[in-house]
């Protein structure tokens, strides 16, 4: 989460199992969202009920 992501224009992002264990999910999202281009996609696959599994 401190590292820097590379520069902006990505296609899309995709994260599985990232979010549910940082610190900060928003600032996940904020560095996401400054790297995808305007119409790019971001994907998460996140289990919040691990009885669901």
């Amino acid at each position: 989460m401190t590292d820097p992501l590379p520069a902006g224009g990505m296609d899309a992002s995709w994260c599985r199992w990232v979010a549910c264990f940082v610190a900060s999910p928003a600032r996940l999202l904020d560095k996401i969202a400054a790297v995808i281009r305007p119409g790019g996609v971001a994907i998460f696959h996140e289990y919040i009920e691990y009885d669901t599994l």
